[in-house]
């Protein structure tokens, strides 16, 4: 029987230090349930910061990594929709 995928959203904004962190603690606690796949889309949400060349880091060795990248600061609800 094929598994189910879950896909998990994370909304960034000015967080290059976390999304590695992030990333990380998504693994492990994913990896514990093996009754699904999962993969992980990271929204940048027009950080000013490095938080854009985390995300394509990540998505560079995982490829259950998409980064989605917002042009400006739409706010946490654009976020969520993107």
């Amino acid at each position: 029987m094929k598994k189910k995928l879950i896909s998990i959203g994370v909304i960034c904004f000015n967080e290059e230090p976390n999304v590695a962190a992030a990333y990380k603690e998504l693994i492990e606690t994913t990896n514990k349930n093996k009754k699904y796949n999962y993969d992980f889309i990271f929204v940048d949400n027009g950080s000013t910061d490095n938080t854009r060349e985390e995300i394509r880091k990540l998505a560079k060795k995982d490829r259950r990594i998409a980064g989605v990248f917002l042009s400006r600061n739409f706010g946490v609800e654009a976020s969520i929709q993107a």
